[in-house]
């Protein structure tokens, strides 16, 4: 064969495979949410996500949502198939053409609209806490699928109405929950300033950068003051900025608006560059440490900044002696928070640092990568709020825990995340235990002023979250 004569036949089969390709293409909504999902989906995605599903369901015996409604809907493979469906019909030449055929279902605009309440929590409260990836046998994570289809949704613009609200506040005023600086920020350090402390703002050649998830500063804003004692009194040389009231948390993890999210986690970078710092400590947000220690690390990596989590900063400080802190007399129980324990792996930190802070922890069984999650998380505690009165999905789905936690016996819950701690002060509450649920850094505080105790007897007690008085800050 002459070689202008292969050179045809090479240029008629090229036309002819983009011929094919061009065949049942996405239209409409569909070919923004399959553009969105293919700009995120990864070799890895596709080879062990979705192909890699054998079909054997064992996902579901480890997913609270399914055990407990035991709603087929619910099931972790099967919610997954969506986004599979979808691929291979689209995603893949065969699809494409069988599709155009008639020969394969379709997946259509209509459908999407269809599912955008189950994937957003509005018919379940999937956290994405990744619990069934532990029983698939080929490493199938379901939850970075139901992540992948939330940021296709979210890209469409097919999303709840408080998921559209959230993206609104969060584009608009830099907060999700639509709050200014004075309200959020602000008012957490003029709390703080109350308690005696003085807050650096805008501190340039400061070594860290430290935000306050939206979470915080709208639910927990009167514990900041902790926050900033512990801080000082570790002689961790931090700022605040006056630029910054939110750290994105929900864009990341609720809406899964990307785009916007990592216009948050730009401007923190940014930020620190601006103020001289060598990076930013990330505070008790679950969500927050998952999202910039691992997702959005390489904002960070490619300026030259560090990201520190908080609880492993002062855990190093504790240990170097440069955070005495004391042993409260008490027992307590020790709640690992799905996105910093099972999905990042700062189980072994956390209790390390708790162990230095109480005497006693009763562990709840399964616990670390295995624990039940709260039920809070990944907008789950937006969606079924505290105050939305009566038994619903979410509570439903928090009686596994409930069990656990009255199984130990303790009175109080230890949580080193914002949004755990609201769930699991909810679940006590609505399945009647005698505990309450704190965050990890009021232990830490309870510590450090037990230590100072010590040495300073003659300075004014006040009673604290453990029931027991010890010099005040």
């Amino acid at each position: 064969m002459k070689g202008w004569q292969m050179k045809k036949i090479v240029l008629l089969w090229t036309r002819l495979i983009d011929s094919l390709k061009a065949l049942g293409q996405p239209e409409g909504k569909m070919k923004l949410f399959v553009d969105a999902v293919m700009r995120e989906l990864t070799a890895h995605d596709i080879d062990r996500h979705i192909n890699g599903c054998i079909g054997c369901g064992n996902c579901g015996h480890y997913c609270l949502l399914y055990l407990t409604t035991n709603d087929s809907k619910h099931h972790p493979k099967l919610k997954s198939d969506f986004l599979r469906e979808i691929f291979w019909r689209y995603c893949t030449l065969w699809g494409r053409i069988l599709g155009w055929l008639g020969l394969t279902s379709t997946p259509t605009d209509q459908d999407l609209v269809e599912k955008t309440a189950l994937y957003f929590g509005e018919e379940g409260c999937c956290t994405m806490c990744g619990r069934c990836s532990l029983a698939c046998p080929q490493g199938v994570n379901p939850s970075r699928l139901t992540f992948l289809i939330r940021a296709g949704l979210s890209a469409v613009g097919i999303v709840p109405e408080l998921i559209a609200e959230i993206r609104k506040n969060a584009a608009t005023t830099g907060n999700s929950f639509g709050l200014s600086w004075d309200d959020s920020m602000g008012r957490a350090i003029k709390d703080a300033e109350k308690h005696g402390l003085t807050v650096p703002v805008g501190k340039k050649g400061a070594e860290w950068l430290f935000p306050c998830s939206a979470i915080g500063t709208a639910h927990h804003w009167d514990k900041f003051h902790i926050v900033v004692a512990v801080l000082q009194a570790a002689g961790v040389d931090f700022t605040c900025s006056s630029e910054i009231s939110d750290t994105g948390t929900e864009p990341w993890t609720t809406a899964v608006d990307l785009s916007l999210a990592r216009k948050f986690a730009t401007a923190l970078a940014e930020e620190a560059l601006r103020l001289g710092c060598r990076g930013v400590i990330i505070g008790e947000c679950a969500c927050d440490v998952r999202i910039y220690t691992i997702e959005a690390a390489d904002i960070f990596e490619s300026r030259g900044l560090e990201v520190a989590y908080m609880d492993a900063l002062l855990l190093e400080k504790a240990q170097e002696g440069a955070l005495p802190l004391k042993r409260v007399k008490r027992a307590v129980t020790l709640h690992p928070p799905c996105w910093s324990v099972r999905k990042t792996g700062y189980g072994e930190t956390i209790r390390a640092l708790l162990r230095l802070c109480v005497t006693d922890i009763v562990e709840m069984t399964p616990r670390d990568g295995e624990s039940f999650c709260c039920s809070g998380g990944a907008g789950a505690m937006r969606v079924w709020p505290a105050n939305r009165p009566g038994r619903n999905i979410r509570r439903e789905v928090a009686e596994l825990k409930a069990a656990q936690i009255r199984s130990t016996g303790v009175d109080l819950v230890v949580t080193p995340c914002a949004t755990c701690a609201m769930a699991l002060q909810d679940t006590v509450e609505f399945y009647n235990i005698p505990a309450k649920a704190t965050l990890l850094m009021q232990m830490v505080y309870e510590a450090m002023l037990n230590a100072r105790s010590d040495n300073a007897r003659a300075v004014p007690r006040e009673k604290t979250a453990a029931g027991e008085a010890v010099v005040a800050a």
